[in-house]
């Protein structure tokens, strides 16, 4: 009974294995990468003035990407103890949001001009920001390669910012 399980599972290959690793495996291994990618993404999409995601069906503005930019602002501002808690030992939701402003100031994107959720939390950002480096690789420990949307994009494309490399 157990090597038919045995032989079971080595035929269903990684799928199954991938379905018992379970929350923390994806917290340890991949949500900072998918973070990161989705950072990386939408300022590259913002610097050839490509829609943000989620206003695909809209049509291009600079207040769509202030909007875009002040609700990743409002959710990083609540730091989550759950994926800590399931293994993510990446950047913190300051040292992303830091990320954010810093890429954005590097490739001379308009500064974002907070909404009253987000003010106090900006403000704050961008006051560090004038007294440390500028330097967005100082916020995280590595860049990763991140597929553009085909949405936008005439063919595939790789992103890759070069931290830590």
């Amino acid at each position: 009974m157990r090597i038919a399980l045995l032989i079971a599972l080595a035929a269903t290959g990684c799928s199954v294995t991938n379905m018992l690793a379970g929350p923390s495996d994806f917290y340890s291994n991949h949500y900072e990468e998918l973070i990161i990618c989705s950072i990386d993404t939408a300022i590259e999409d913002e610097i050839h003035r490509r829609l943000p995601s989620g206003y695909l069906t809209r049509k291009y503005s600079p207040e769509l990407w202030q909007e875009y930019w002040n609700l990743r602002l409002k959710a990083l501002g609540v730091e989550s103890a759950y994926e800590r808690e399931h293994g993510y030992s990446g950047p913190t939701n300051e040292e992303l949001a830091r990320y954010i402003l810093a890429s954005r100031s590097k490739f001379h994107l308009p500064k974002i001009v907070p909404e009253a959720q987000t003010e106090e939390f900006v403000r704050d950002l961008y006051s560090t920001l004038s007294k440390e480096s500028v330097d967005p690789c100082d916020f995280i420990r590595a860049s990763y390669d991140c597929s553009l949307s085909p949405a936008q994009y005439d063919t595939p494309r790789i992103l890759n910012r070069g931290c830590g490399a």
